[in-house]
């Protein structure tokens, strides 16, 4: 994968963000819930840069900038985060992956860093559920967080979201 590559994939999924939008802006009524979005995109680069696979992390929030302004942020993001690497690893080899690094211990590892500090960073707007919990626990936490999210006055900004990205990203 050459660094071409990775911005044109980037690119990709920022072209998807746009098609939400237009959905969404269709549909102002529905409640949509989504399994991936630009911050996957985010933490995609960053696995690569950590095991030096070419990447455009150096060029992510000169590409989220722009693109920001024109998408409708997600009212919070809910992340079910595996505290055993290996039952996550279990989980994502009984899919079809497409590269291989993606189910390397260190490369697990680095994403859950990296979601870890950013839903940090996005505080109110994100609520990290460990899958450990019953699934009773889990849909009662993400009852609760869609119901706050929907009811509470401060909305995700394309400021605040980029703030967190770039906190992110000079900390590294």
């Amino acid at each position: 994968m050459s660094k071409k590559d990775s911005y044109q994939s980037f690119e990709f999924f920022l072209d998807l963000d746009k098609v939400r939008k237009n959905y969404l802006v269709a549909q102002p009524k529905k409640l949509v819930f989504s399994d991936r979005s630009i911050i996957s995109t985010i933490a995609f680069e960053y696995a690569k840069f950590k095991v030096n696979i070419p990447n455009v992390l150096d060029q992510v929030t000169g590409l989220i900038d722009s693109h920001i302004q024109n998408i409708i942020l997600p009212t919070g993001w809910i992340y079910m985060r595996f505290n055993n690497l290996v039952d996550q690893k279990t989980r994502l080899k009984s899919h079809h992956v497409g590269l291989s690094f993606l189910v390397e211990d260190i490369t697990l590892k680095n994403l859950q860093y990296f979601y870890d500090r950013l839903f940090v960073e996005l505080k109110q707007f994100s609520l990290v559920i460990p899958t450990e919990y019953s699934q009773d626990l889990q849909l009662k936490l993400a009852s609760r967080f869609i119901e706050e999210r929907l009811t509470v006055k401060t909305r995700l900004s394309p400021s605040i979201f980029l703030l967190a990205i770039n906190n992110f990203i000079k900390n590294i």
